[in-house]
């Protein structure tokens, strides 16, 4: 545990694991457990196992790794939502239950931890 930041380092500090990857992953746990503006960029960083430049390396700011980690889950959920959309039309045709399902179940399985990184 990091004295300072008071957290542990992510388990994904793996080989083959990304510098950029741990340091998402770990915000995405931090800001979900603590929120956003009570996480330091060197919690951030102590949980991801990484050393202390390396969000301002792979980032540049906390902004920008906000920023970033929305884009990656935004993009996420487009496609699945691309893809239950295009079932629908598949299946013959778009209906009201069908698009509201195309439209809450990604966000719905993101939230529940049913992503895919």
């Amino acid at each position: 545990v990091d004295r300072v930041a008071g957290v542990a380092p992510a388990r994904s500090t793996l080989p083959g694991v990304s510098q950029r990857l741990q340091l998402l992953e770990a915000a995405e746990r931090l800001f979900a457990e603590r929120g956003v503006d009570a996480v330091s960029l060197r919690a951030v960083m102590a949980a991801a196992g990484t050393n202390v430049a390396s969000v301002h390396y792979h980032f540049g700011s906390k902004e920008a790794l906000v920023t970033a980690l929305i884009q990656v889950r935004s993009g996420q959920v487009a496609e699945r939502r691309g893809a239950l959309l295009d079932d629908l039309e598949a299946a013959g045709g778009p209906t009201v239950p069908g698009l509201a399902d195309a439209f809450v179940r990604p966000v719905a399985e993101l939230a529940l931890g049913g992503h895919e990184r």
